[in-house]
């Protein structure tokens, strides 16, 4: 990757375009764990910036704060969803 590309990092439920390059981790429902993989990246890349869904910070309080750990060095930005 480099300066300016974009990773997304989601669950199953994400609407993904059809010819977007992507690499599915999943080997069962929920495996691997979302935090463990975070950290592989952050360990392997920089993130300039983080933007997240604002439920994150509403209805998982302790993932926000543990990504904002992970990631503390990235400008941070809330998505709001499309409804």
């Amino acid at each position: 990757m480099g300066h300016g590309d974009v990773l997304t990092v989601c669950d199953a439920g994400f609407p993904i375009a059809l010819d977007a390059w992507r690499i599915d981790l999943a080997i069962t429902q929920d495996f691997p764990p979302l935090l463990p993989v975070l950290k592989l990246i952050a360990g392997a890349l920089i993130a300039e910036k983080v933007l997240f869904g604002e439920e994150v910070a509403t209805n998982n309080p302790p993932l926000h704060r543990e990504l904002q750990r992970i990631f503390a060095d990235a400008n941070w930005k809330r998505s709001r969803t499309r409804r």
